[in-house]
This record gives C-alpha cells, sequence and structure tokens, in this order.
C-alpha cells in the first residue's frame, strides 16, 4: 500500500493525494480491512484527505467495512450498469451514510439503455444528447459520474451537463428504466 501511495504522489508530483481508493475489497473481509488499515494510517500521516473502496458490489462488504473502520469510506466508485441492478441496495446504503457514490463506465455499460426511446425522447424534448441527459439525470439522483475522454468535443459535453435541470416528472420516466433495464 505504501509504495502504490509513493508512486502516486510521484506519478501526480503531488504532496498530498485527494483520495486514494482500494481498487476492490478481498476474498476474504480481514485481508480487505488490514489493507483499509494501511490506507488509514496513510490518512491519519496527512497523506490523504479521504478514502474510498471501488468495485464493491455486496452490500454486506461494504457494511462489514463501515461497521469496522476507523476512517469510514468516503466514496464508493462502482461500473454503473443493469448487471447489478444499478447498485440501488448498495446507493441506499451510500445514501444512509454519507458515502458519495461515483459511477464509472456510465455510458459504455449502458448502450441500451441509451437507445430506449423514452430516453431518446426527453433527450429530444431538452435539446441534449442522451448521453448528456442521462449524466443530468444521475447527478440529481446524487450519483457522481465519471468520465473519461481524449476527445474535446466530448469533454465539453460532459460538462454542459450543469446549464439545465431534468423536471421530477422527467425523472421519475427515466427512474422507471432503471427499474426494468432493457434485455
Amino acid at each position: 500500500m505504501r509504495q502504490s501511495f509513493q508512486a502516486s504522489l510521484r506519478n501526480l508530483r503531488v504532496d498530498r493525494l485527494d483520495g486514494l481508493v482500494l481498487h476492490s475489497p478481498y476474498a476474504e473481509d480481514g485481508d480487505t480491512l488490514e489493507a483499509w488499515r494501511a490506507m488509514e494510517a496513510l490518512q491519519e500521516q496527512g497523506g490523504v484527505r479521504q478514502l474510498g473502496v471501488s468495485n464493491c458490489y455486496e452490500p454486506a462488504r461494504l457494511e462489514t467495512l463501515w461497521t469496522k473502520a476507523r476512517i469510514k469510506p468516503a466514496v464508493v466508485q462502482n461500473r454503473f450498469y443493469a448487471k447489478t441492478s444499478y447498485d440501488r441496495e448498495l446507493r441506499a446504503f451510500c445514501r444512509d451514510h454519507g458515502i458519495l457514490y461515483q459511477s464509472f463506465w456510465t455510458l459504455t455499460a449502458n448502450p441500451e439503455l441509451l437507445a430506449r426511446p423514452e430516453l431518446v425522447a426527453l433527450a429530444e424534448t431538452y435539446e441534449r444528447s442522451p448521453a448528456q441527459l442521462f449524466f443530468r439525470f444521475l447527478t440529481q439522483r446524487d450519483i457522481l459520474c465519471l468520465t473519461g475522454t481524449s476527445s474535446e468535443d466530448h469533454m465539453r459535453e460532459d460538462l454542459a451537463i450543469f446549464d439545465f435541470r431534468v423536471s421530477e416528472e422527467d425523472c421519475a420516466v427515466l427512474d422507471a428504466l432503471l427499474e426494468c433495464p432493457p434485455g
């Protein structure tokens, strides 16, 4: 853990990390907690502002970490897609415990959803792309969408979601799509 932390500081050319994320829980909770303790020590030494965990799809695993951690996870980063029922139960735990939920591969993992006629029609109504409408809807549902692109146009589109709001009525339509994914 310390080696990875030091490499991150060097690679980013900083003396402190804003966040340190455990890539995924280990097969055994004891091993996860051991890694977490090492991360807690780095935060207690002032090297990290907040801690998080990624690829944590079992609510019971997150609850175990939450219960046993001295420093609670501030962030959960997960792929947001139908196979995990869009992490409904896990997101509820996060909401109830003040943990930020971050989605990754949000667009890549959901091509069928982005092509749904209901979403496409709403995007046209808002004069946005389906991706922009989906990102804006998710941010209104307290999901922080991580994006990555080398395309300047896509970066601009991704950032242009904050100058409009999706109505609650239209959010309800999109919520229903997450309840009944294609397939």
